[in-house]
C-alpha cells in the first residue's frame, strides 16, 4: 500500500504547487522585481511571440558597450546544457524586446535570448531577452533512478535526489524511451522545490546531459 500512497501524495503536491498553495525551499527570485520573470512566463523557442530565430540560454560572462548604445553579451551554456554552441556572442539593437533595462544586466546573470543571424561579419541581433532564475536554482544535472507516471527521479551528479513532475508543458529534447535508469539528464526547472524528502519540482525542459 505504501507505493500508491506515495504517488498519490506526489500528485497532490503537483496540484497544490500549480495552485500556489505549497511553501517552497527557495523562490529563486533575483534581486530587483523588475528583472524577474515568473517560470510560468519564461518563453521557450517558438512559443514566444518574439522568437524570430534561434533561442540560446546561458550565463553572461562578458559585457561590452558597442556603437549606437548597443551592448554585446557573451553567453556560456550552463553546466550540462548545450544549445548548439558552448558560448555565443550576441548584440542588442534598437528593437530588442525586453521589460527591463539591458544596462542592468551583470556578469553572472542567467538569460534566455532569441536572435537573428546577420551577414557582413555582424554579430547576431537579439530580438528578445529574458532574465531567468540563477543557474544554481534552476538547472539540475543528474542520473535517472526511475521514470513512471510522469514522475522523474534523479540522483544529482553532485549528490542528493530530486523528483521532477513531467507535464504536457514540459519540453522533452530527447525521446521518452531514452529516459531510462542510468541516463544522465540536464533539467531546466522553475527554480522552486518543495521542502520534502526528496525535494520535488516541475521540469520545464529535459535534455541529454553534455560534458
Amino acid at each position: 500500500m505504501k507505493k500508491p500512497i506515495f504517488y498519490l501524495a506526489i500528485c497532490l503536491f503537483v496540484l497544490l504547487v500549480s495552485a500556489g498553495c505549497v511553501d517552497v525551499m527557495h523562490d529563486a527570485q533575483p534581486d530587483g522585481d523588475s528583472l524577474y520573470v515568473s517560470p510560468d512566463d519564461i518563453p521557450l523557442g517558438n512559443e514566444n511571440q518574439f522568437a524570430d530565430g534561434p533561442v540560446y540560454r546561458g550565463v553572461v560572462t562578458d559585457i561590452t558597450a558597442a556603437d549606437g548604445g548597443t551592448i554585446i553579451f557573451k553567453l556560456e551554456s550552463p553546466p550540462g546544457a548545450y544549445y548548439g554552441y558552448s558560448s555565443r556572442l550576441v548584440q542588442s539593437g534598437a528593437d530588442t524586446a525586453v521589460d527591463f533595462p539591458l544596462e542592468d544586466i551583470v556578469v553572472g546573470d542567467h538569460l534566455e535570448v532569441s536572435f537573428i543571424e546577420r551577414n557582413d561579419g555582424l554579430l547576431p541581433l537579439i530580438t528578445y531577452a529574458v532574465k531567468l532564475p540563477a543557474v544554481e536554482d534552476s538547472v539540475y544535472n543528474g542520473v535517472v533512478l526511475s521514470y513512471s507516471d510522469n514522475l522523474l527521479e534523479l540522483e544529482g551528479l553532485d549528490g542528493g535526489k530530486i523528483i521532477f513532475s513531467i507535464s504536457e508543458g514540459t519540453r522533452l529534447n530527447i525521446g521518452e524511451d531514452e529516459i531510462v535508469p542510468g541516463a544522465r539528464l540536464n533539467i531546466y526547472h522553475g527554480g522552486s522545490l518543495a521542502n520534502s524528502q526528496p525535494p520535488m519540482g516541475m521540469a520545464i525542459e529535459v535534455s541529454e546531459y553534455h560534458e
